[in-house]
Order: structure tokens, then C-alpha cells, then sequence
């Protein structure tokens, strides 16, 4: 079809330019010239159909790419059908492999496999004979970050943590942290590592004979550190939270404005707890062990405590896994307790907003719901 339309503009054109020529000839000589005007005219007509019958080169194009993404939609269309059928079998089939247990992976594996953080792949590889030289790498390695200081002491002390903050000896900024000291007097021998994890609350340490120790935070029952095989051991361990009350808990709960300092004392004496008359702050201190808040003694939950004539004032007491998350502890106040407005059971901390509660054993309950 577009052949013969193509003809047909040839023809039209070339002799409707003819038949002009005649035309001019014809008018010169003076003969008629109505033959002429006919044959051009039905020229004329062949050039116009055989121009609009013949398609340009722009509906062409247009005709090909709309003829393209309509192939293309099409196959598009078969892709996508194909695609389903071949990812459902592949996504049952995954789904039942992952619901069957395999025979050769157990539990352990999973856990050292999956659950072990950067710092706790760094610190199982710290034996007694890792160099200074070295701590830089092994962190990088491990994608962690570190940073050091030399102490007026002799001892060069690292920093490794996940956070840079954490990391940094200037700014050292709460969180999960390993440190390491080398003794400088002694042959740059590693004189300790001190492994916090600040998630599971609880502390690690390793001297330079190997030995290792570790301290629960939430066992303020067990002040001292007790000991364990290797820090492998240290970052495999998960504390189990108690939901019953410790002693410490206890104390503060039987306390009120009539509470003297003698029934304090007593209560210290039959549950032999320890009394600090001046502790890391020189306030009065009530914990498990005479060395948790000393002035250079263990970290751990404690109570400090204010008389007034001889019967309490203030008494606030200390959850160490919770003021470290949270920054907040349980106080009383009592009317004779001058250095606050507050009066009655609260839970308050440092630029934090005081929530007040009916009685010791509801603030208590409150804290315990933050461990």
C-alpha cells in the first residue's frame, strides 16, 4: 500500500512539472490549452493523495516506539508472570529449610556466631602476650574505635569501643568500653583489662598473670568480683534478673519520717551489711560491701542515708544497673530534710524529673521495672 502511494506522488509530481511546461509552451504558440489544465489537474490530484497517503520519517519513528513499548509492556508482562512462578517455589523452599532445625548447628553456635558484638570478638581474642604495637589494628579490624593516654603513673591506657565518644580518654562518655593498661616501667607488659558491658551490666577483668574475674551488677549480693575461665566466658554470660526485693530494696521500703538512726544500725547489724560513715562523696553509706563507694573502692548499688536528731531525713538508694542506664535513683524526704522541696517517695535524678509515689514499696516496684 505504502508502494503504490509512493508511485503515485512520483507520477503526480513530476508531471504536474511537465504538464506546466507544456501549459507555457501551449500559451506561447497560442493553441488551447484545456487538454493541458485537465492532465494537470488530475496530476495535481495523483501528488496529493500520493503525498498524504506516504509516511514521513517522524510517523515512522513514532509508529516504531509505539509499536516497541507496547512489545515491551508485553514482554514486560510475560517477565513478571514468569518471575512469580519461579520466586514461589524458591521462597516455600527457603521457609521450610529455615523451620527445620539443622543436626549439625546447635544453640552455642548460633550464639557465637550471631550474638557476639564487635567488643566481644575483640576481647576474646586479648590473651596476656597482646602488644601495644597491636591494639590499633586488632580494633580496626574488629571495627571499633580507640584511643590512648600515658598517665603521670607509667602506665599507657587504652580505650576500645563501638562508639567514638565512649572510645575517646578525653570525653569517655557512658557505654560498653574495654580497657587496657600497660604497665611502662615493667617491660610494656598488660597489666589489665577492664571489660564493661553496659547492655548485660556487668564487668569483666583480666590481670597480667591471665587470671580473670567478673562482677554482676545485679547481684549487689555478690559485691567482690568472683571467678571465671577466660573472658570468652566474661561475653557468653547473661545475668538473670531477680523480681525479688534485695536488701538494700528492702531497707528503703520500711523506711519513714520515725525511722531512727539506732533501727538503721540495727537492721545494717542483723543483715550484715556494711556501714560507711564517709564515703566517695563523704555521705553515709549502706551496701553489701564496706568497698562499694569508697573513695577508690568497687562500683555497685548502694543506699546513702541523712540523719536529723537522730532519725532519717533523706535516704536515697542507688540501683547501679539502673542510675547507670537511666540516671535515676529511689529517694525519701522527709519534712526535716532541708536541702529539698520534696517531700514523700519518689523517683528522681540529676536534671530529672521527679515521679512521686505513695509509698517505698511503689517506688521500688517502679525502679525494678527499669533493670
Amino acid at each position: 500500500m505504502i508502494f503504490l502511494f509512493s508511485i503515485l506522488f512520483v507520477l503526480g509530481f513530476f508531471g504536474f512539472l511537465i504538464s506546466i511546461v507544456l501549459l507555457i509552451v501551449k500559451k506561447i504558440r497560442k493553441k488551447s490549452v484545456k487538454k493541458t489544465l485537465v492532465a494537470m489537474a488530475i496530476l495535481f490530484a495523483c501528488f496529493v493523495v500520493g503525498y498524504m497517503g506516504t509516511p514521513t520519517e517522524s510517523n515512522e519513528t513514532s509508529e516504531t516506539v509505539q509499536n516497541k513499548e507496547e512489545n515491551q509492556n508485553d514482554n514486560n508482562i510475560v517477565s513478571e508472570k514468569t518471575d512469580t512462578i519461579e520466586k514461589e517455589p524458591e521462597e516455600t523452599s527457603n521457609k521450610t529449610n529455615d523451620d527445620i532445625p539443622k543436626e549439625s548447628e546447635s544453640s552455642d553456635d548460633k550464639n557465637i556466631g550471631n550474638e557476639l558484638s564487635d567488643l566481644d570478638k575483640f576481647a576474646c581474642e586479648i590473651t596476656v602476650d597482646t602488644k601495644m604495637e597491636d591494639i590499633k589494628s586488632l580494633a580496626k579490624s574488629h571495627n571499633l574505635y580507640v584511643d590512648s593516654r600515658r598517665t603521670g603513673t607509667g602506665y599507657e591506657e587504652y580505650r576500645i569501643a563501638a562508639d567514638k565518644n565512649v572510645a575517646n580518654t578525653n570525653k569517655k562518655e557512658s557505654g560498653s568500653v574495654i580497657v587496657l593498661t600497660y604497665n611502662l616501667l615493667n617491660d610494656d607488659i598488660l597489666e589489665e583489662v577492664d571489660y564493661l558491658d553496659s547492655v548485660k551490666m556487668i564487668e569483666g577483668y583480666m590481670d597480667s598473670s591471665g587470671e580473670c574475674t567478673m562482677l554482676d551488677y545485679h547481684k549487689p549480693e555478690i559485691p567482690e568480683p568472683f571467678s571465671i575461665k577466660s573472658l570468652a566466658e566474661f561475653v557468653e554470660y547473661v545475668p538473670e534478673i531477680s523480681t525479688e526485693k534485695n536488701l538494700l530494696e528492702e531497707l528503703f521500703c520500711i523506711v519513714n519520717e520515725e525511722t531512727t538512726k539506732k533501727e538503721i544500725m540495727d537492721y545494717v547489724d542483723e543483715h550484715n551489711l556494711s556501714y560507711n560513715s564517709r564515703g566517695a562523696g563523704n555521705e553515709e553509706i549502706i551496701a553489701y560491701a564496706y568497698k562499694v563507694q569508697d573513695k577508690y573502692g568497687l562500683k555497685g548499688s548502694y543506699i546513702d542515708i541523712d540523719f536529723s536528731d537522730d532519725k532519717v531525713s533523706h535516704l536515697s538508694y542507688h540501683d547501679y544497673p539502673v542510675e547507670y542506664a537511666h540516671g535515676v535513683c529511689a529517694s525519701f524526704y522527709a519534712d526535716t530534710y532541708s536541702y529539698s522541696d520534696l517531700k514523700g517517695y519518689y523517683i528522681d535524678g540529676y536534671k530529672k524529673e521527679a515521679q512521686k509515689y505513695a509509698d517505698g514499696d511503689s517506688a521500688i516496684q517502679a525502679l525494678m521495672k527499669m533493670k
